[in-house]
């Protein structure tokens, strides 16, 4: 049983890095994305986000959709260098 824990936080470490990697290489998310690397509600999210500002992150406005700048959002979260899976 704890090998079967092991592997499955193993694997999920695994996913959040390569997630952490694939927003890292876009240079917007949507506000859901955020919200959920933020911890805070859907609703909560895009209420900041229309005023500009998500907790302090540049959110861009194109047409009527609402785009997160990624790089000052993982900067704001400290998540902004690379993230190691083999305990580096």
């Amino acid at each position: 049983m704890q090998d079967v824990l092991e592997r499955n936080a193993t694997d999920l470490g695994s996913a959040i890095a390569a997630r952490l990697e694939q927003l890292r290489r876009e240079p917007t998310c949507d506000v859901e994305t955020a919200a959920g690397l933020l911890g805070i509600s859907r609703g909560l999210a895009y209420q900041e986000a229309r005023q500009g500002s998500l907790g302090g992150v540049p959110v861009l406005r194109v047409g009527h959709r609402l785009r997160v700048v990624v790089k000052p959002l993982l900067v704001a979260l400290g998540l902004d260098a690379p993230i190691h899976t083999d305990g580096r």
